[in-house]
């Protein structure tokens, strides 16, 4: 992720992703531009399971504090929870907005005002230092918690999208294996 200067504007783009030649990635980029019609859109087809694909780190690279990713679902930044929640976390922190048009409360700034409203920036003076020490202890305390609450919401979110990704290669392996055309289905 590029650390460029903070004066330059925020930017829109778009991640599409599938996993097979058999399938049609139009759907995501026609949702995508029909609410962001000015994002950049990059796409691929290549399989979740892995993070080093060539159009994601394309745009991982270009990526700055400030700007915003679109995609449709969970799914399509990551297959597995762990990666999904380690790759967020990581543009969460450095102040990457985040927005899945399907699952609209794993949006960055969901998390991000969540946060937000718990900060206090309290400048009580009691005249002892030993209470102004108590008091900001706590409120750091307070804060720390809250971001793991934040922290555990969308881990949890991560593990439920990989929980659906899963049941439905299941079904669809099931199926095809019902009407004698095997149970091969890509990740």
């Amino acid at each position: 992720m590029t650390q460029k200067n903070a004066r330059t504007a925020a930017r829109t783009f778009g991640y599409c992703r599938v996993s097979t030649k058999h399938q049609s990635i139009r759907r995501q980029e026609t949702e995508i531009k029909g609410l962001y019609p000015d994002a950049v859109i990059f796409s691929e087809q290549w399989t979740g399971t892995e993070m080093d694909r060539p159009e994601w780190m394309k745009l991982y690279k270009r990526l700055r504090p400030g700007d915003t990713v679109v995609f449709t679902e969970l799914s399509r930044l990551a297959r597995t929870a762990q990666q999904g929640f380690e790759v967020y976390e990581d543009l969460f922190t450095h102040g990457v907005n985040m927005v899945f048009l399907h699952d609209s409360n794993a949006n960055s700034d969901v998390y991000r005002n969540a946060m937000n409203q718990q900060r206090m920036d309290v400048n009580i003076t009691t005249g002892s230092d030993a209470t102004d020490t108590l008091i900001k202890t706590v409120l750091d305390a307070l804060q720390r918690f809250t971001f793991d609450i934040v922290r555990e919401q969308i881990r949890h979110r991560f593990n439920a999208a990989e929980s659906e990704v899963t049941h439905l290669h299941d079904r669809v392996k099931k199926g095809m294996a019902e009407k004698g055309a095997g149970a091969k289905i890509a990740a």
